[in-house]
Parts: C-alpha cells; sequence; structure tokens
C-alpha cells in the first residue's frame, strides 16, 4: 500500500485530477489495478450530509444497503480516471435521540468489502405520557422517560416526586395530594441538563371536591336571635412577652356550664374573641400551638353542642394585624394571616353551617406612634382591603365545608360610617357566603364612660328619658341603621354589629335600667328589621360600669334588665329575608 499511495498521488499530480479529499483515490501510470476501497468506516453529524466513497476496481463495482437512512448513488468513474470510481453516500438527519451505525456493501467480481457508517444524535428528552387527570383523593402515577443527560423536573406543591433511575432510562413516580378544594391543574416540567431549551411537559388536573351544599350566608343569619360576646378570655394577649390564656384578664376557665347558661338566656348565636399570634409554637413558620388550636375547638364544640351559631375571629393578638394596615407592613401581616386561616380552617375544615369564621377586628393603623381611629387615606384603605381578600382565599383554599363557609369580613376600624364611604367586598369564588361586620357604640357618653358621674345614664327622647336630643337617640339609629340595608343587605350580603352594649350604670335607679334596656332593645328592633343580627360585647367584670350580663363564676344572669331589653327587641324585630 505503501508504493500504491505513492503511484496514485504521482497520477494525480501528471493528471490534474479535482474534487480530491482525504477518501480519493489515486492512481500511476502503468500500476496494476487492485480492488481497493477508499475508507471503511464514514462518520456523520445528526443533521446528515453527502459525501463521496472512492473505490479502486477493474470495473464497476456494485454497493448497496439495507440501512433506509443511507442513500447511494450508482459508482461511475472519477475524472479521467480508468479505474476509481465514486460514490455519494448521502445520510439523513437523525431525528432521533441514539447515535446509531449502519453499513455498505461493495462487491466485484469475487472482491467484497463493508463500510461502516455512524451517525451522532442529538440531545433529547422523551417521556411516555403528555396529561394525566387525577380524582379528589389524588394519587399516585408513572411516568416513563428517556434522556441523553440528566434533567431536571418542576411541578407543582401538591405533587411530590419519586424517582427510580437505570443507565439511560428512567421512572419518575409522582404522587398527588388529595385535593380538598376546587379543582386545580399543574404543570411537571422535565429539562434536560445539557440543554434547558429541551423541556417535555405533562399537564396535570385534579378533580376538586363538590361544594357543599352550604346555607346561605341570609339564611344563616335570619337564623339569629341575639349574639353574646365571649370577651376578654380567648383573646386575652400580654403584648411585651405574647403570652395569653383564657383567664390572664380575669375571667375563669369556660365551661359548658356556663356556654349552656348563656343560651338558656335567650342567646343562640356566640362570637369568639380569639388570640393567634401569643400562641405560636414556631413564630418563624407561624404555627399555632397545637394545644391552643384544640382547646379553642373545646370552646367551640361547647357552643355546637348548645346548639348555638358560632363566629370564630382573630382578635386584638397584641395587635399585629389590628394595627399594621399599611403597605409598608402587609408583606409580613399577609404572610402570617395567610398562615393563621390556612390552620384555623383546616382545624375546622369538617364543621358545618353554624360555624363562621371573621378574618379580624377593628383593624387600624399607628400614626405617629398612636393609634388612627380616624378615616383611612388610600394606602390604608386598600391594603384593609387586600388583608380582607387574603382571609377570604385563604380559607376557600382549605376547599371541604370551607369552600361555602360564610365568611365575616370588616371595615376601618369596624366603624360603619367608613364601611358605607367607598367599602369594596372582597371577591369569592362562592356567591352569597360573605357577611359585613361592624360595630356600634353611640352615643360614646353612654356606653364607654370612665364612671357613672360623668356618664350618660339615660337614653331615648321618643321614651321620655333624656331632655334634650343629642344626636343619637333613635331616629340616628333608625336612619344610620337603614343605610347598612341599602348599601349591604339589598345588595346580598347580610350584617352582623360584632360588638354593641353599654356600661351598666346602676342596679337600682329604676330611670337609669328602664332607658339602658330600651336603649338595647331599639338596637336589637331596629337591628332585625334592617337584617342585621346583633352580638352584645361582655366582658364579665364586676357589676356597676362594666358590660357584662353574667357571673361567670355562678353560671347565673346578673344583670337582667338589660337582657331583658335585648330579648324584647330580638321579637320586636324582623329580618327581612
Amino acid at each position: 500500500m505503501k508504493y500504491l499511495n505513492i503511484l496514485l498521488m504521482w497520477a494525480f499530480v501528471a493528471m490534474g485530477l479535482t474534487a480530491c479529499s482525504d477518501d480519493d483515490m489515486y492512481e500511476a501510470p502503468g500500476r496494476p489495478i487492485e480492488f481497493t476501497v477508499g475508507s471503511t468506516e464514514m462518520s456523520f453529524v445528526r443533521t446528515g450530509a453527502t459525501r463521496s466513497l472512492y473505490v479502486e476496481a477493474t470495473s464497476t463495482p456494485s454497493v448497496s444497503t439495507t440501512d433506509t437512512w443511507i442513500h447511494l448513488t450508482t459508482p461511475t468513474l472519477n475524472g479521467e480516471s480508468d479505474r476509481i470510481y465514486a460514490i455519494s453516500v448521502t445520510v439523513d438527519e437523525n431525528s432521533g435521540y441514539n447515535d446509531r451505525t449502519g453499513s455498505i456493501s461493495v462487491s466485484q467480481g469475487s472482491n467484497n468489502a463493508t463500510v461502516k457508517v455512524t451517525q451522532t444524535a442529538g440531545e433529547g428528552l422523551i417521556i411516555d405520557i403528555t396529561s394525566k387527570s387525577l380524582e379528589a383523593a389524588g394519587g399516585t402515577f408513572t411516568v416513563n422517560v428517556q434522556a441523553t443527560a440528566d434533567y431536571t423536573v418542576e411541578m407543582p406543591s401538591w405533587i411530590t416526586r419519586s424517582e427510580s433511575r437505570s443507565l439511560d432510562s428512567y421512572t419518575e413516580q409522582f404522587t398527588a395530594a388529595s385535593n380538598r378544594s376546587l379543582d386545580r391543574s399543574g404543570e411537571i416540567v422535565f429539562t434536560l441538563s445539557s440543554d434547558n431549551t429541551i423541556t417535555a411537559v405533562i399537564a396535570v388536573d385534579q378533580a376538586g371536591v363538590e361544594a357543599t351544599s352550604g346555607t346561605l350566608a341570609k339564611d344563616v343569619i335570619k337564623q339569629i336571635n341575639a349574639g353574646w360576646n365571649l370577651g376578654n378570655t380567648l383573646e386575652a394577649c400580654n403584648s411585651a412577652d405574647l403570652t395569653g390564656s383564657e383567664t390572664m384578664w380575669g375571667n375563669p376557665t369556660v365551661s359548658q356550664a356556663f356556654i349552656n347558661a348563656v343560651k338558656e338566656a335567650g342567646f343562640n348565636a356566640i362570637r369568639l374573641p380569639a388570640a393567634w399570634h401569643c400562641h405560636m409554637a414556631d413564630m418563624s413558620t407561624y404555627t399555632i400551638d397545637p394545644a391552643w388550636l384544640a382547646r379553642v375547638q373545646e370552646i367551640v364544640d361547647y357552643c355546637i353542642n348548645a346548639d348555638m351559631i358560632v363566629v370564630l375571629n382573630t382578635h386584638w393578638d397584641a395587635g399585629w394585624l389590628e394595627l399594621n394596615c399599611t403597605s409598608a407592613q402587609k408583606e409580613e401581616v399577609i404572610a402570617e394571616e395567610k398562615a393563621i386561616w390556612t390552620q384555623i380552617a383546616n382545624q375546622f375544615i369538617d364543621y358545618g353551617d353554624n360555624l363562621l369564621f371573621a378574618g379580624a377586628n377593628e383593624v387600624r393603623s399607628l400614626r405617629s406612634g398612636s393609634e388612627w381611629w380616624g378615616q383611612p387615606n388610600a394606602d390604608e384603605q386598600a391594603t384593609l382591603e387586600e388583608y380582607m381578600q387574603v382571609f377570604v382565599d385563604a380559607v376557600r383554599a382549605t376547599g371541604g365545608n370551607n369552600l361555602t363557609r360564610n365568611l365575616v369580613v370588616q371595615c376601618w376600624c369596624c366603624n360603619g360610617w367608613y364601611g358605607l364611604n367607598g367599602y369594596n367586598m372582597p371577591e369569592d369564588v362562592e356567591a352569597g357566603h360573605l357577611i359585613f361586620e361592624y360595630h356600634f357604640y353611640d352615643p360614646m357618653a353612654m356606653t364607654h364612660a370612665s364612671d357613672v358621674a360623668s356618664a350618660t345614664t339615660t337614653w331615648g327622647y321618643r321614651a321620655g328619658y333624656v331632655s334634650a336630643d343629642d344626636g343619637y337617640q333613635e331616629d340616628f339609629i333608625d336612619d344610620y341603621f337603614a343605610r347598612f340595608k341599602s348599601e349591604f343587605v339589598d345588595a346580598g350580603y347580610p350584617v352582623i354589629i360584632g360588638e354593641y352594649g353599654t356600661n351598666c350604670w346602676s342596679l337600682e335607679d329604676e330611670t337609669i335600667m328602664a332607658s339602658q334596656a330600651y336603649y338595647l332593645e331599639y338596637i336589637n328592633k331596629v337591628a332585625k328589621n334592617n337584617g342585621i343580627a346583633t352580638f352584645y360585647w361582655d366582658n364579665a367584670t364586676g357589676n356597676i360600669g362594666n358590660f357584662g350580663l353574667f357571673s361567670r363564676v355562678s353560671n347565673k344572669v346578673n344583670k337582667q334588665h338589660l337582657v331583658d331589653g335585648i330579648m324584647l327587641g330580638a321579637a320586636e324585630g324582623t329580618y327581612p329575608y
């Protein structure tokens, strides 16, 4: 072969042959013709190409291949040569993801040769399914993967992945959690590590549970005869060290017997103001102490056992939400709000329509270090409404009975005027399950005076208990409460007065006692006539100069005249539903 190559090179120089390459065959005058194939191996890249194969033979050789991706032309003499034959070899693009090997057979007379043809493949990623539908209960499914390199997988948080791999093929197992919420969907995305433009996607959808029938909010509200607050108990919280207990503010441990006494007095609904920030097992994740959740649930059960409608809220709680209603603070507040309401909602997910959630209490802000109870600015109002939306969304996301649980939202400071002044109710996936809340303590000179000497002790000019109208008498209540019917009730949002009441100024003076009883009677009658349910604020401390209606030690009513006024008004009013 050494001499053949030298002769062929000289032949090329002498004859001036063109179109030569590393595979070209050369001839020298007078040299014997030998059957020779210029290349025994030909290599091609993924995209394919055409190259020449040269054969020296005494006559036209035969060429063939059984590989459909290799294409051959009929051998023809190369240029002026009488012994060198050229064959064009064309290889198709390799659209697969594996390198491939083929062969070309060359023969002439009794001479035979084989040329090996190899072609590389591109990077690739193949999965055997592109969509998956799951039931609400969740489940596990398998995906078979072929990849030319390692890959990454991204998926929704409700899907977990376990992997079993071999050298080139992979088996991925995915498990979807049960879905107690609405229908949901997501994507599992595989991305090849060596080329992140190569991806494969599985579209996953999962059915949700069917929404519970869900008694509409107005149909729950119209069941309320009169509501009452378990005040200064579950919301008791020390702001300095963020500790709390139900007895911290002087009230005894709540019992089933006491709740039964409240029911026997005529109240069939109860608002449970509760703290959560002061009962964290892990503040970094806003994880509520399980023991506290269990205790709150126990008290909720006392109320359910007494056949009462329950409103459970987040209340005061060292002010983490109530005093931080600006956009500058909302990121942290929203993170805690979502975490708290997700836990509360999951804890009570199986409870029925007699349990309502209320998102907040008297939300406000600090201005120059002081609590701002005045008109909110645009930023404060927008932040408040965002807090209310976060509350609704967090509860709904837990699914189950929470899909249609009736939810109570509040206006700025729970001052009704700010609710009437451009308040936007949250959006909800289920119509008819939102309730608006405000608080009512007018006239403050009677309800919140610091002592009897400075208090207005009588009320009601129509009943003759005042000598002059201070602007907060019966006609004021008539007009004010009617505004809520027009603004909210008539628009499909029933209303609650989450707090109202008055300090008791006498247990002996019949005029004062009758006047205060009449005040409570009138509130309840007009509220009910306008589609508003009431919840009396009871802080349960002492007798004179406080709101308490009961002795929580003896489980007996200790201000019967005030209870009588509430029940009379409740009996006189009629819900417009």
